[in-house]
């Protein structure tokens, strides 16, 4: 991706994972996660122009989207978003170190995401959780 492109997605991922660290505090932890989980996908382009082009739906899993990844990507979201399946789909009621891990898995994914991109970009996570 060019560097408006990669600039847009950390954006986003920036955004969505502020929401998810809002959410946690708040104590909305199925929320959490959903916002934790769009951040990942924001970040790998899932979610450019979603609507336009019709991307992402809900009959789209997590291994379809991974399937369609590069392989060194696909290496670094394959565990967050298996993890968001299991706590979101698997688990009837959640604690708060579940969403606290899976959002560090997040943050972990996303650090490591801008080598595998083949870019040096990356977001403040920590700085955005605060805003």
């Amino acid at each position: 991706p060019d560097d408006v492109t990669e600039a847009k997605r950390s954006k986003a991922f920036a955004a969505w994972r502020a929401e998810a660290a809002g959410l946690l505090v708040a104590g909305e932890l199925r929320a959490a996660l959903r916002a934790g989980d769009r951040a990942l996908l924001a970040r790998v382009g899932e979610l450019d122009d979603a609507q336009a082009r019709g991307a992402i739906s809900v009959a789209r899993t997590h291994q379809e989207i991974v399937a369609r990844l590069p392989a060194s990507v696909a290496d670094v979201v394959r565990a967050p978003f298996s993890s968001f399946d299991t706590l979101f789909f698997g688990r009837p009621s959640l604690a708060l170190e579940d969403a606290r891990v899976f959002l560090n898995e997040v943050d972990a994914a996303e650090a490591r995401l801008g080598a595998a991109l083949g870019t040096s970009r990356s977001v403040d996570v920590a700085g955005a959780a605060r805003r």
